[in-house]
């Protein structure tokens, strides 16, 4: 059949921890990629030149998302989404089913050449090598959109905390692929971080001295004063001619 212009499902959308086989595709979690009913792929089946790899919009009344698939299902009625992805769509609250709008994003999208990302917590910069944990965790995600937050979990910390990153800037486009491309990565200091305080400098107070060993009253050197004494201890004495007292010889 003849492509439309715009293709647009209805579904109910639940987080992915509801799936029947959870424990197989946790790991969805920290990405964009989404589980959807066989009956979708059908329906598009039907239509010529479909855009690979295929890309859909979630819109709920509140917000959308751009999503890849991970996979086609039969036998479920819902689209199964990362759980941070549901709390973009209705904000956090019970988890129960809502029905959105999937469109279809019938568009191939630029191969990005660089990104700008923000963490929301220092905790970020406890991984000891940003580049490589971001190569390896950011396949997950097909697309990357300017001005959205994604989310990576946090391999250094024991209680396995997640950590999320706003997209600050993409480039060449607002929204750009991650497949098969070099994507050159830069930073922001996270939202939390705080610049350390300068460390007082230190400086000795002089030497306290007494005059009288029975004197409880303590006096501190005078820098001044010093000076001068040690100035006066440094001088010798100099020959000077007739200088002495006369004493007269022989009487009167």
């Amino acid at each position: 059949e003849i492509k439309p212009d715009n293709i647009v499902f209805t579904s109910g959308c639940v987080p992915l921890c509801l799936y029947y086989d959870y424990d197989k595709i946790k790991h969805l979690e920290c990405g964009n990629k989404i589980i959807m009913p066989q009956r979708i792929l059908t329906r598009l089946s039907k239509y010529e030149n479909l855009t690979y790899p295929l890309t859909f919009e979630i819109i709920s009344d509140k917000n959308k998302y751009i999503c890849g698939v991970y996979e086609f299902v039969v036998g479920i009625d819902h689209i199964y989404v990362p759980h941070f992805i549901y709390d973009k769509m209705w904000g956090t609250k019970n988890i129960h089913s809502d029905i959105v709008a999937i469109r279809y994003i019938d568009k191939v999208f630029t191969k990005g050449t660089k990104v700008l990302i923000q963490p929301h917590t220092s905790n970020f910069l406890d991984i000891e090598n940003h580049r490589d944990f971001l190569e390896l965790y950011m396949n997950n995600y097909t697309v990357l959109q300017k001005n959205t937050t994604i989310m990576l979990p946090n391999p250094s910390s024991p209680l396995r905390s997640n950590i999320y990153l706003n997209i600050i800037e993409t480039e060449p486009d607002n929204i750009i692929s991650t497949v098969d491309t070099d994507l050159a990565i830069d930073f922001k200091a996270p939202l939390d971080y705080k610049e350390p305080e300068p460390t007082p400098k230190y400086e000795p107070k002089p030497a306290p001295i007494t005059t009288d060993k029975n004197d409880d009253n303590v006096k501190y050197y005078n820098h001044d004063f010093m000076k001068k004494n040690n100035e006066k201890k440094n001088k010798t004495k100099t020959f000077e001619s007739f200088s002495g007292k006369g004493s007269r010889l022989g009487g009167d």
